[in-house]
């Protein structure tokens, strides 16, 4: 395969490169004096890579780890024979990680092509500052890597755009219900990270205005949608080619009994077999379990009471929801069930203020959410509903570390 030289052996990895079709040689542990040559390319990559990263794993084997240029479209590798080798493929963009992963035996002699079909693996932490009329991303509880793109960034005016809520899809472009006053730039958009968010960058998924929640279907291709002083639910096909002229879909969530004829919802969510969960805000239950594909009339499944919700998120099988009327979250298994403990108002002395928005850090372990009222604008984040390793961030302004949500004081 290569020279030995002391304890490095020279890995050949034949890289097709896009345009300009060169390849390369980098220096991996020994030990891979192997006989199978695995041909490893992806499909659906995001727009815009920054790194790729390949580790090669499995019995008998030190792991192989490296990373090539984010240009390349395959590579192609020497791997020790064996069973049970795990390739895991990294790729990040400006606001997301994507991670594919296959296990595969490996005969000796053998060429194996290995086809790789990345997923969202997480994402950075970002936040609908609505009232600035901004998105930040930040990387961690401390502020670190905070990047934000305000109106002007975007190309419009400040009363255009009033970014509501944000959710993300499986190539990590990220999704914004933007509740601004301006068809030039309103309803749901989509951009591919946080870097390229111009006019000429985005996609218009629908121009409607008074857009206040959305929600991404990652297992179906869907985006789910409302937008304010309606009673229809909306959906798109993310995958289509013209998303932009599309009609979307509506669901009359008035036809269901469980719901009644009048709507206003903050907050959807759908969890990996498809249920939409939903607020609304004008009925009483107002937290409902909705599966699109029944007849309409009969799609809502399972309700329950909370006393003034705001948004819903789905996250290890429990169904979360804040309620800024009673300063908590509160917890329900995915048939909207009460948990034990049914809620968590926040440790004691730095109890909630008002917990508004989940936030978009998928993949990230622990739960993300705006906090505010009329004198306090924070992050919140804690480990798991138990409330572990509660940590605050960002206080009331529009500078960095600042945040303005969805009131002014």
């Amino acid at each position: 395969m290569g020279e030995t030289m002391k304890k490095t052996a020279l890995a050949c990895v034949a890289a097709s490169i896009l345009l300009a079709g060169i390849s390369g040689c980098y220096y991996i542990p020994t030990g891979y004096n192997g006989t199978v040559r695995a041909n490893v390319t992806a499909k659906d990559m995001p727009e815009h890579i920054m790194s790729i990263a390949l580790i090669v794993t499995g019995p008998g084997m030190l792991p192989i780890q490296a990373t090539y240029p984010p240009s390349v479209e395959s590579i192609d590798l020497d791997v020790l024979a064996g069973p049970e080798r795990t390739f895991t493929l990294l790729l990040t963009t400006p606001s997301a990680t994507l991670m594919a992963e296959e296990t595969v035996d490996l005969r000796a002699g053998e060429t194996r092509e290995i086809l790789f079909t990345p997923k969202l693996g997480g994402t950075d932490i970002v936040i609908p500052d609505a009232m600035n009329s901004r998105i930040v991303q930040m990387s961690d509880m401390e502020g670190r890597g905070w990047i934000e793109k305000s109106y002007a960034d975007f190309g419009v005016p400040g009363y255009a755009f009033h970014p509501w809520d944000i959710d993300f899809d499986d190539q990590g472009r990220i999704y914004i219900a933007n509740n601004g006053g301006d068809y030039s730039y309103a309803g749901v958009i989509r951009i591919d990270d946080i870097e390229h968010v111009s006019l000429t960058d985005i996609v218009q998924v629908d121009p409607n205005l008074g857009m206040t929640t959305l929600a991404v279907d990652r297992v179906n291709g869907y985006v789910y949608y409302y937008h304010d002083s309606s009673t229809f639910l909306y959906r798109k096909n993310i995958n289509s080619a013209t998303i932009e002229s599309d009609p979307p879909v509506p669901f009359d969530l008035s036809k269901e009994a469980a719901i009644g004829t009048t709507v206003s919802t903050n907050g959807i969510a759908v969890d990996t077999e498809g249920y939409v969960y939903l607020i609304n805000n004008a009925g009483w239950p107002n937290i409902h379990k909705y599966d699109p594909r029944l007849p309409e009339g009969s799609r809502v499944v399972a309700s329950v009471s909370v006393e003034w919700p705001f948004d819903v998120m789905v996250k290890d099988g429990v169904v979360i929801v804040s309620d800024p009327g009673t300063n908590s979250i509160a917890f329900f298994d995915t048939n909207l069930v009460s948990l034990d403990p049914p809620d968590y108002v926040g440790p004691t002395g730095d109890e909630f203020v008002g917990p508004e928005r989940f936030l978009g850090a998928l993949g990230m372990p622990g739960i993300y959410l705006a906090d505010e009222d009329n004198s306090n604008d924070r992050i919140v984040f804690m480990q798991d509903i138990s409330g572990a390793g509660w940590v605050t961030y960002g206080t009331q302004g529009s500078g960095p570390g600042e945040f303005e949500f969805f009131s002014v004081p």
